[in-house]
């Protein structure tokens, strides 16, 4: 779906937690024989983003009188299946769940 979305468009959504997420492919370098990289190197998943210490804590509110102390964690990087698209995935572990989100564009 994302890498048939204009580039003007924001998309908020869910994704899995053992998504794979990407840096840019390397440029071309002069002399470089073969076939460009299409991604680059692996980060770390969602679940491997809450997994990490310090994460900031935060209270989220939700249908106006209820708030969840959530952990969040976030990054930026690009999906496998739309390697030219980027992402901010922030990942969000509220009590013992864990969930993760995606926002392309600005």
């Amino acid at each position: 779906m994302l890498k048939k979305m204009p580039e003007a468009i924001a998309v908020t959504g869910r994704i899995l937690c053992n998504s794979r997420i990407r840096v840019p492919a390397p440029k071309r370098q002069p002399g470089q024989r073969g076939r460009t990289r299409v991604r680059g190197e692996r980060l770390n998943t969602p679940e491997e983003m809450l997994d990490a210490k310090g994460l900031r804590r935060v209270g989220l509110k939700l249908y106006e009188s209820t708030e969840y102390k959530v952990r969040l964690a976030e990054q930026e990087g690009f999906l496998f299946n739309a390697p030219n698209r980027p992402v901010k995935v922030v990942a969000i572990a509220p009590s013992s769940i864990k969930m993760a989100a995606r926002r392309t564009g600005p």
